[in-house]
Parts: structure tokens; C-alpha cells; sequence
């Protein structure tokens, strides 16, 4: 949780980041990998979901771009505000 406040106050975001203990919301949005005698473990991923909670954008394979995912998901959010 320390890490998405950092990265919030970083970027001046005004909303909540989750932090998906217990992995609920990756089952629900279909990020979950089951892996046999090992567990469950989820990619990880970017949603973002507007203020009437409607899905806008989903970036997948973040850790291959960790460096420039703060960006990424910026420019996204900047552009979606103007659509």
C-alpha cells in the first residue's frame, strides 16, 4: 500500500489505488493464474475504471514496462478526461 501512495502523491492522482490482497479482483477480471501445486498468483496489471465504475482501459504485461508505466497510464487518463 505504501507504494501507491508514493506513486499517487508522485503524479498528483485523486483516486484510489488498489491493492488486490486475496486476489478477488483478479479473478473477476480474468488475471488470475492458477498454477498446480504452486497457487494462484495474478499479472500484473493497470485498470482503469471511471467514476460510475465502468471499465476504460486495461494495460496488460506492465512488468515488461515498469519504467515507462507511470507515463503510460497518465497520457491514458489525460486522454480518456478529453473523450
Amino acid at each position: 500500500m505504501e507504494k501507491h501512495l508514493d506513486f499517487a502523491k508522485q503524479y498528483g492522482l485523486s483516486f484510489p489505488l488498489l491493492s488486490d490482497n486475496g486476489g478477488k479482483v483478479s479473478e473477476a477480471y480474468g488475471s488470475a493464474l492458477k498454477i498446480p501445486f504452486i497457487g494462484t498468483f495474478s499479472n500484473r496489471q493497470t485498470y482503469l475504471i471511471d467514476p460510475q465504475g465502468n471499465l476504460r482501459w486495461v494495460f496488460t504485461g506492465v512488468q515488461d514496462r515498469l519504467a515507462q508505466h507511470a507515463d503510460e497510464v497518465v497520457a491514458k487518463i489525460e486522454e480518456l478526461a478529453k473523450a
